[in-house]
């Protein structure tokens, strides 16, 4: 899966290719956007967003992600 991410495919689009609820999968894949380091060439995480066709995952995405898959780890100082 994150091979699609990196290879900049839409959410919809992973969904399709991995035969999966977009709903689900966008779930995870706005997670994994929120946990990657902006780019070397000064990407933020909004440009990566933008790019992706994602946001990101609020409070009830963290709930329903944290019921799906168990529980994440605690916050670091990195956020």
């Amino acid at each position: 899966m994150l091979g699609y991410v990196a290879d900049g495919l839409s959410p919809r689009e992973i969904a399709e290719r991995l035969s999966v609820d977009e709903d689900e999968l966008y779930r995870l894949v706005a997670w994994v956007l929120d946990e990657l380091q902006p780019a070397p060439d000064g990407d933020t995480m909004r440009d990566v967003h933008a790019r992706h066709a994602s946001r990101a995952a609020g409070p009830p995405d963290l709930d329903e992600f944290e019921r799906r898959f168990g529980a994440s780890l605690p916050a670091d100082d990195e956020g």
